[in-house]
């Protein structure tokens, strides 16, 4: 069992996408792979633009009951 496999299960339980790939970026640095075909054997594709894109915020929908003055 290569290490990559070994690590592969831990890996994909990082929900965070930042978090997982700074550790992907530094294990394929020390095992000497390029840390794309690294993602590519785990299967996890690395951070978009989107991902650090501040989420939008949602609106409630509005009611469609008529307030009653009083």
């Amino acid at each position: 069992m290569s290490v990559i496999e070994a690590l592969t299960p831990r890996l994909m339980k990082i929900v965070n996408p930042i978090e997982r790939e700074l550790y992907i970026k530094e294990i394929s640095r020390k095992l000497g792979v390029d840390s794309r075909q690294m993602q590519k054997k785990i299967g996890r594709s690395p951070i978009s633009s989107a991902d650090l894109a501040a989420p939008k915020e949602r609106t409630k929908p509005r009611s469609n009951k008529v307030r009653k003055r009083r």
